[in-house]
């Protein structure tokens, strides 16, 4: 979204205190951080992972603030704000760019289709079990994290 000239990137992430949203939160603001754009927490929602809270937060954001491009931090806010953003009939990308998080099957067939960020479910799962395995085999192992890289995916939405 920086690099397509957004400088006004809302985002909407699920509860803070959860790895997952705590990691793409701070993501969004080294991001900013790194292109000298600063940090406006009025263009930021911080909601329950459901698809009405997707729903209201864009809702909200849109009628105070004025930005030009939205990143949903979760597939369930996502289609909660696109459901929103198509009740609204805004045109994406022109009036608003949007990236989502996850690549599910429907965000192929919104219209655009949706610019999302995909994440190795399947290798997740493996490395999940993995862990569990080696776990169960000595419980007093040291704890491991794991990180596994993601993609963005480039679709009519940005």
């Amino acid at each position: 979204l920086i690099d397509k000239g957004h400088r006004r990137i809302g985002l909407i992430t699920g509860s803070l205190g959860i790895s997952t949203s705590d990691e793409r939160f701070n993501g969004y603001r080294k991001a900013l951080e790194d292109h000298g754009i600063p940090y406006d927490g009025s263009i930021v929602a911080v909601a329950p992972s459901s698809f009405e809270s997707g729903y209201e937060s864009v809702k909200e954001m849109l009628g105070k603030q004025e930005i030009t491009a939205l990143f949903i931090a979760n597939n369930v806010l996502t289609m909660g704000a696109m459901r929103y953003l198509q009740e609204r009939k805004l045109r994406i990308p022109e009036e608003l760019a949007v990236i989502g998080f996850d690549d599910y099957d429907w965000t192929r067939i919104t219209s655009p289709p949706l610019t999302v960020i995909r994440q190795p479910s399947f290798e997740l799962g493996e490395k999940a079990a993995e862990a569990m395995l080696d776990r169960l085999a000595d419980p007093y192992k040291p704890y491991k994290e794991y990180c596994l890289d993601t993609t963005l995916v480039m679709r009519g939405s940005c």
